[in-house]
């Protein structure tokens, strides 16, 4: 079992001899990508627990600070990339990044926070060569998908899994 420190750890401890990206900029710490990569050497897989789907937390204009909420709770509408939808994790209320987008300008408004597919994304970026696959609720949702990617993992086709709470639910992954 790896450990691997937090980005507000390594913020706390000061730079390192080469200086780490940028804070803001990715989701991962250079513990975890050094911790990543030294699993990957010895040719074993990993899990990536996030706790939110999607790609964004919300959408909030650059410009007032605007951030859609639900009509129906009042929580936001977190940003699904793929789909290119806004939906609420309450109540399944659904709009199109297009509607919602209608008559305001794209360029004002940015994705705030991270998702499991944003992660998966920057992973992917960030790790070129590396097998990621992304598992949540919004892909097991597809039965024969879900059986599909566990299968693979556990063939050792996926050498890192990211996901939300599914991931931690009765699987044996030898590997990991």
């Amino acid at each position: 079992r790896q450990e691997a420190k937090s980005q507000r750890q390594e913020k706390e401890e000061g730079p390192k001899k080469t200086p780490p990206e940028p804070y803001a900029r990715s989701l991962f710490s250079s513990s975890l990508k050094e911790a990543l990569q030294e699993n990957l050497r010895r040719g074993k897989q990993s899990l990536i627990f996030l706790n939110r789907r999607g790609f964004a937390n919300f959408l909030q204009c650059r410009l007032c600070g605007f951030v859609l909420r639900c009509p129906n709770c009042s929580v936001t509408m977190t940003l699904h990339d793929k789909a290119m939808q806004l939906r609420c994790h309450y109540c399944d209320e659904r709009m199109s990044v297009a509607k919602f987008l209608d008559g305001r300008s794209a360029t004002t408004y940015a994705a705030v926070g991270y998702g499991s597919q944003r992660a998966e994304e920057l992973l992917m970026r960030e790790m070129e060569g590396t097998r990621i696959a992304r598992l949540d609720s919004d892909i097991a949702s597809d039965r024969s998908e879900l059986l599909r990617l566990l299968g693979d993992f556990r063939e050792r086709r996926i050498d890192i899994l990211v996901g939300t709470q599914i991931l931690a639910k009765g699987h044996d992954f030898p590997n990991v």
